[in-house]
């Protein structure tokens, strides 16, 4: 029976969770950030269109006010439109890269730590 390699493996399970992670946080970070764009914009919209439907007044002050809420609306899609996927400000990025990194770096050296410490407790090859 073969003997496993347990450092090898865990290793590569290590490398292949911290690719993952990495992608996530470049891929599926901003695709929700710009859904919860779209989700406030909406929401803000919706309640800029009820307030314009209460209004009991002439028709020209009702139009103004639909057009206004519309142009808010139209104002806000640059900000969750698909041209501007990772074209973040610097700060949000600098924020992601330390999310990349460190979350990994840390778990690698607990990883580390903890290998250590138990080969403290083993007994020296060489001893009988």
């Amino acid at each position: 029976m073969a003997r496993l390699n347990l450092r090898r493996g865990f290793n590569r399970i290590f490398w292949s969770l911290t690719v993952g992670w990495a992608i996530s946080c470049t891929v599926l970070a901003p695709l929700y950030l710009q859904w919860h764009l779209q989700t406030v914009a909406d929401s803000e919209h919706s309640k800029e269109y009820a307030r314009c439907a209460q209004l009991t007044g002439n028709y020209a002050a009702d139009k103004a006010c639909f057009d206004l809420a519309d142009r808010n609306w139209n104002a806000r899609a640059d900000d969750r439109s698909l041209k501007k996927f990772w074209i973040w400000d610097a700060e949000f990025w600098k924020f992601q890269l330390a999310a990349i990194v460190f979350p990994p770096a840390v778990l690698y050296a607990l990883s580390a730590l903890m290998r250590w410490i138990w080969r403290g407790f083993k007994s020296p090859s060489g001893a009988g």
